[in-house]
């Protein structure tokens, strides 16, 4: 790969840095490749972040583009093949039969097989279901053999043709990748290898969730990290813009942590009190596999409850820092305006009560009509009033855990709630017409059979309540245990594939519900969590409301 970028960038190592830090020629790249059909949250909102200080980032989701890119390459060696990959995706993105579940189930199924056909021909995991999917690869791999296993492969043939062939390298001063996980992680090394081999001058900058999970092993790996310029394991743009200045100044450094900030945001890094201007990539339409647009909006950072014992966003690793309701709705609605956008996930670990309240005020204020859906968790003020409220409101799918049907594993796990609460809000759910996506903590420490069987008691008397449950095994799933010292890993409960699997062996729910991976999900609704958004979009808005 790197010789062909050498090939096509000869002028990318003349030009010197700006003097001035604002005028930098930024990149940022969400690497392939996880969710490929809902592009990157953290780019717009990064982007967002520099424009606010000065700079004028571009963004590029290589994470979807490698899918457009797979499908279409097929017109090189069958066109009759490649036109029914092209009517398959044009059936995704016709308003009309995407709402055919027979059609779009078809469709999708002929776009994930070839997907999985292609991963398979390359020893590496593509498919278009990362979360009720999950790969094997992408679970348990570490990104050093990843990285390894890329070279030959059409992952690296994409990244030849877009990085290479597609953009101007010589004209970015930085060329920036977030990483969520090990794959996007080990593609990231992978293409800032093949950058530095050609000698490509950008300053190279690695961040995101898996780079933070990879911590300070990762700068050490110097054999496999050290194409990378600078490193940020910790922090946001606040950090980002730390790296930038110094870059002008002359004085990178290698590895930059949370405490690197750079004056120009507030103390947090995330100003709360003012709307960003979000500018979505100019190729977006082609990167949706759907009709409608989905965008995520931040609420907040952290999580307003905050005790979970499993959760990486308890108070003891995260602050939580709100967002004004009028500033995301000033930014809900300049999307509506400049993209037509009117589907919002609300992207807040815990959408408590309150703030749901608050919200449905200032959408009733503004006599404003948008689609979104939230996570909250149980509480007794989650009641019938608030939730036939929030649904008036465009609300429809609320994502709230169960995670036990045991009060002494949900004491454990400080879940501030008791299994009787729990049910009471299903039943309040049910009565005012919202959909429920709960979740299921597997094998949780010191879990008995016993307490497994209490749980999948609780859940077959309770699934008529539920429009999905996702199942996470303890030790697979949730990496950041804050108390795992403490708790231990020592378990006799059931896993996910067990509880699955008892309850679909139940007929009642086998006529309903139908597995994928560790979701189980109403039958005619969808495994991509966007898409089945928009499913219940458009079965609120036949019930009287508007087309989203």
């Amino acid at each position: 790969m790197e010789q062909t970028i050498r090939t096509v960038q000869p002028s990318s190592r003349q030009s010197e840095l700006p003097a001035d830090h604002s005028q930098l020629t930024i990149g940022l790249f969400a690497p392939p490749l996880v969710e490929p059909f809902q592009p990157s949250l953290s780019l717009p909102y990064l982007a967002a972040q520099m424009r606010s200080n000065g700079f004028s980032p571009v963004c590029h989701n290589l994470s979807s583009l490698f899918y457009v890119w797979l499908f279409r390459r097929v017109r090189i060696e069958s066109m009759a093949r490649y036109q029914r990959l092209n009517d398959a995706i044009g059936v995704l993105r016709d308003p009309a039969r995407f709402f055919d579940p027979e059609a779009y189930r078809e469709s999708l199924q002929m776009l994930e097989d070839f997907a999985i056909a292609a991963g398979r021909h390359d020893g590496l995991s593509y498919t278009l279901y990362p979360e009720s999917h999950p790969s094997a690869v992408v679970a348990s791999a570490d990104y050093r053999e990843l990285v390894h296993a890329m070279g030959g492969t059409l992952l690296e043939r994409f990244l030849q043709d877009y990085v290479g062939f597609t953009l101007r390298l010589e004209s970015y001063d930085v060329i920036a990748f977030s990483a969520t996980n090990a794959f996007q992680l080990a593609s990231s090394l992978f293409i800032s290898k093949a950058l530095k081999h050609a000698g490509v001058r950008a300053h190279l900058i690695l961040g995101g969730h898996a780079v933070s999970l990879a911590g300070t092993n990762l700068a050490a790996d110097e054999a496999i990290s050290g194409c990378i310029d600078s490193l940020v394991l910790e922090g946001g743009a606040d950090v980002f813009l730390r790296v930038c200045r110094d870059l002008v100044r002359g004085n990178p450094r290698r590895v930059y942590a949370a405490g690197d900030v750079e004056i120009g945001l507030d103390s947090k890094g995330f100003p709360t009190d003012k709307p960003y201007e979000l500018v979505l990539q100019r190729d977006i339409e082609d990167l949706y596999l759907s009709p409608h647009q989905v965008f995520s909006i931040y609420s907040a950072l952290g999580c307003s409850f905050g005790a979970c014992t499993f959760c990486g966003s308890n108070r003891a690793n995260a602050d939580y820092v709100p967002r004004e309701i009028a500033v995301m709705l000033d930014e809900m609605q300049a999307l509506k305006q400049r993209y037509g956008i009117t589907c919002f996930n609300i992207c807040d670990n815990n959408f408590d009560p309150e703030r749901a309240q608050y919200f449905c005020e200032a959408l009733e204020q503004r006599q404003e009509t948008v689609y979104w859906q939230c996570t909250s968790r149980v509480y007794d003020t989650l009641d019938r009033p608030l939730l036939r409220r929030m649904r008036q409101n465009g609300c429809v799918l609320m994502n709230v855990g169960l995670e036990s049907g045991n009060d002494r594993i949900l004491r454990l796990m400080r879940k501030g709630y008791t299994v009787d609460h729990a049910e009471q809000v299903m039943i309040n759910m049910s009565e005012a017409g919202m959909a429920l996506h709960t979740y299921v903590i597997c094998s949780f420490p010191t879990e008995t059979p016993e307490e497994s069987e209490n749980t999948l008691a609780f859940l077959k008397k309770h699934m008529q309540h539920c429009h999905s449950v996702y199942f996470q095994d303890y030790e697979a799933q949730l990496a950041t245990k804050v108390f795992a010292d403490a708790l231990g890993t020592t378990s006799e409960g059931y896993p996910a594939s067990r509880m699955i699997g008892a309850l679909m062996a139940d007929a009642a729910i086998q006529q309903d519900f139908v597995a994928n991976g560790n979701l189980l999900r109403r039958k005619g609704y969808p495994f991509i969590e966007d898409h089945n958004f928009l499913y219940l979009v458009r079965k609120s808005q036949t019930k009287g409301g508007t087309a989203p």
